[in-house]
């Protein structure tokens, strides 16, 4: 089947696939002497370190550069025939092969424990991530405490001189702690928002109102 896909195939390409498997350069054309009904062409082939020319003529410049690379097909068909079949691939070291199957057995070992150790590592990287925001817990206390006060969000953000998208974030639980901002909404709101007395009114001290 190989045979017939080469007989097949226009002797140029063919040429110049040989050349590109035993890696020698490729062929050189050029106008050679014709005559008056025919085209003249010379290829420059080196082949095992030696340079071959070749000439041939053809009615067309095509037909004359297929007919001169048939020649040198021919030559290589006669002189060197292993040339028309790829190189052989070299000898592989079993050792080396042994090596490869260890590295690609441990390698698979080693995607195997990967991702229970990814797995651990996102569990903990979410867990610490859920402790930087207030959390809806907090927001949702917030907003009942504001609504028990009759106070809109923009009347509770006057009352601790923060911008009403504080308290927006704060109440969906979006907001990074800031213990100083949570501070004035307790004293705003005179209720604790943290710990374990998170709900319930807050005391302060003598002399101090629920104010700010």
């Amino acid at each position: 089947m190989a045979d017939v896909e080469q007989a097949t195939k226009n002797p140029i390409s063919r040429l110049q696939e040989i050349c590109q498997q035993w890696k020698f350069p490729v062929p050189t054309y050029r106008e050679a002497e014709g005559t008056m009904q025919e085209f003249g062409t010379e290829v420059v082939v080196r082949i095992q370190g030696e340079e071959l020319r070749f000439h041939a003529r053809g009615r067309t410049k095509k037909t004359s550069k297929a007919k001169v690379a048939q020649l040198v097909i021919d030559y290589i068909t006669e002189h060197c025939p292993e040339l028309l079949e790829p190189p052989a691939l070299p000898d592989v070291d079993e050792s080396v092969m042994s090596g490869n199957k260890a590295w690609r057995k441990g390698d698979q070992v080693n995607k195997q424990h990967a991702p229970t150790m990814d797995m651990k590592q996102l569990a903990m990287e979410t867990e610490r991530l859920d402790h930087v925001h207030v959390g809806l817990d907090f927001g949702k206390l917030l907003q009942q405490c504001r609504l028990n006060l009759r106070l809109s969000q923009r009347d509770l953000a006057a009352r601790v001189n923060e911008k009403v998208n504080v308290i927006v974030e704060y109440e969906s639980g979006k907001a990074l702690p800031n213990q100083q901002i949570i501070t004035k909404l307790e004293r705003a709101l005179g209720v604790h928002l943290r710990g374990q007395n998170a709900g319930q009114p807050k005391a302060f001290g003598r002399g101090r109102g629920r104010g700010l």
